[in-house]
């Protein structure tokens, strides 16, 4: 018999009828930007990485970063945030915006993955309209370059 016919028959019975469906694909995937820095940005889309705001904390951060967003299509050429740190070695993740947290981490914030620290900030539409968030960003980038001279330092 036809799959859907007896499919109908089953449905015209009463009978549920459950069907496997594949595996829905992980949306926690990224695109990773060009860029050689040590620091990862994640944002919502490659749009974001081109306003005067993305420019700005690029500019702060006084490297090259490689800017990332998530995969929305789920591609080949898309790795998790996992293999990004350890085929990269970053040292530093800032992910912009609590919905980005959310779909990398699906729970709390690691404050180090891998051998990266990960750092969770107000999403780049946020800080664009709130000063306040701006200002504390600003605060929170000066206390990592702070802390990075006082490694380099120690290191010496």
């Amino acid at each position: 018999m036809i799959e859907t016919r007896r499919r109908d028959y089953l449905e015209a019975l009463g009978i549920d009828v459950w069907l496997s469906r594949p595996e829905a694909a992980a949306r926690d995937r990224l695109l990773i930007g060009a860029g050689q820095g040590s620091t990862l940005l994640i944002c919502e889309s490659p749009a974001a990485t081109a306003g005067k705001l993305a420019t700005d904390i690029a500019r702060a951060l006084g490297e090259e970063p490689v800017w990332a967003w998530p995969d929305p299509d789920v591609g080949d050429g898309s790795e998790t945030l996992e293999e990004a740190i350890a085929d990269r070695l970053f040292t530093r993740v800032i992910v912009f915006g609590k919905a980005n947290g959310g779909l990398l981490f699906h729970g709390e914030v690691p404050a180090v993955l891998g051998s990266a620290a990960v750092n969770l900030v107000p999403g780049l539409d946020d800080l664009a309209v709130r000063g306040s968030g701006k200002q504390a960003l600003w605060v929170q980038m000066k206390s990592w370059s702070e802390t990075a001279q006082s490694t380099h330092r120690d290191d010496r």
